[in-house]
């Protein structure tokens, strides 16, 4: 199993969120090449995120301080996230999404709670296809310990939604995702805009 740990911040209010992507590529050095590796993530990993900022909404500005783990495994094709949400008053909850993607089924549990329902969505590939375009190639952070990346573009089948990945390679072949973005429609009706930092 391999772990990363990567901090998102996120500090733009919702009516400036579909920018925050934008901003990350603006504070990427960006070296457009077609000779990247087309890698493919591990069969089994996990990751640490840190999701810190605000939004605002109706009722007023919200702030954002949540730990996620993301559990990933390919084998089973199941996926588990465990967020740790700081409540307003200091306490804290445990949300947990187990998404089984070979039955079709994801589980959303808090505390003793458990609500089961039905999901379209399948699981996806580990590997970057051979129609992704690689939109550019660059780092994050300090040029003196950087966080190399690779952004690829690809459509995902049977929707008309964009999704762009960024992966770091860890050894040839073999690739971390870092942040992933997808735009579009679902079904043709139904808008679907998210944003995943790993």
């Amino acid at each position: 199993m391999v772990s990363a740990r990567v901090l998102y911040i996120v500090v733009l209010p919702m009516s400036l969120r579909i920018y925050s992507f934008l901003l990350l590529i603006c504070c990427t050095q960006v070296l457009l090449t077609e000779s990247a590796t087309r890698c493919c993530v591990p069969t089994n990993f996990r990751s640490n995120m840190d999701v810190t900022g605000g939004f605002l909404s109706n009722s007023g500005p919200n702030i954002v301080d949540n730990r996620v783990l993301l559990y990933f495994d390919y084998p089973t094709e199941r996926s588990r996230t465990e967020t740790r949400i700081t409540l307003p008053g200091g306490g804290h909850l445990l949300h947990t999404e187990i998404a089984d993607f070979a039955k079709h089924r994801v589980f959303k549990i808090d505390g003793d709670h458990c609500v089961e329902s039905h999901m379209n969505a399948t699981i996806q590939d580990r590997c970057i296809s051979v129609d992704a375009k690689l939109v550019s190639t660059g780092y994050v952070g300090s040029p003196k310990n950087p966080l190399n990346i690779q952004t690829w573009r690809f459509s995902i089948p049977g929707t008309d939604i964009i999704n762009y990945r960024m992966l770091t390679e860890i050894s040839p072949g073999t690739c971390l995702p870092v942040l992933q973005a997808e735009h579009g429609f679902l079904n043709g009706d139904v808008r679907k805009n998210g944003e995943y930092a790993w």
